[in-house]
């Protein structure tokens, strides 16, 4: 990334970028949190017109990396790996491999955020394949970091609070479905040295995280 980090900026945006396949839950573009400037049509980052001083790319450890100009980020990209799973590894039924979130990829994307917020960059978009659970965990984990402890539930808050661009129909079911990913939210939780605080605010202010956490838990995958 190459730039110098000055202390004391706090990160002032973080947007959602949500890139679905056809015919998936939101066809018609991204939402961003309150924080954002703007929103914009799906596929921006394959386009390369996506506008943020970051970015957080997610992949599954099996998808097609997302087609990234880097040069549009002036703060630069992370690129992270990992399948929507709570554990680290699961093997399913059919014998295929599923790789989630380890502890080292929370910290690569916290670490992250603490670098180009301090370096001055004040909007970090984050995006993986339908923007349902990874990248709602991940920016709320951002979030929460940014804001600093005890403020947990307004990180949620603000994920739950998203607007449509001008003249683009939003969705009023979106914020509904999002979901994220609780491994992702248990180990940013550990690593912030939160005791609990933001997987207590995520189950609180996710309508969906209760049962999308209890679907894993029935399938013997607890994070």
């Amino acid at each position: 990334m190459g730039t110098p980090c000055r202390a004391g900026l706090i990160l002032s945006e973080i947007s959602l970028i949500l890139c679905p396949k056809k015919g998936n839950w939101l066809a018609d573009g991204f939402l961003a949190l309150p924080y954002a400037k703007e929103v914009a049509e799906a596929g921006l980052v394959d386009a390369g017109l996506a506008r943020a001083g970051a970015l957080v790319s997610i992949i599954g450890v099996r998808e097609k990396p997302a087609r990234i100009d880097e040069r549009r980020f002036a703060y630069g990209v992370l690129r992270v790996s990992f399948d929507d799973i709570p554990v680290p590894e699961w093997v399913a039924a059919d014998g295929s491999r599923w790789f989630g979130p380890y502890e080292e990829q929370v910290r690569d994307v916290l670490a992250f955020g603490r670098h180009v917020r301090a370096a001055g960059c004040d909007h970090v978009a984050v995006h993986c394949l339908h923007g349902r659970s990874r990248s709602p965990a991940v920016a709320v984990a951002m979030m929460a970091d940014a804001l600093g402890p005890g403020r947990e539930a307004e990180a949620v808050s603000r994920l739950m609070t998203r607007s449509a661009r001008p003249g683009v129909p939003s969705d009023p079911d979106s914020v509904r479905r999002i979901l994220c990913n609780p491994g992702v939210i248990r180990l940013a939780d550990g690593i912030m040295g939160r005791g609990g605080a933001l997987e207590r605010a995520v189950a609180a202010g996710v309508p969906l995280y209760a049962a999308w956490a209890g679907f894993w838990q029935a399938q013997c995958l607890v994070p």
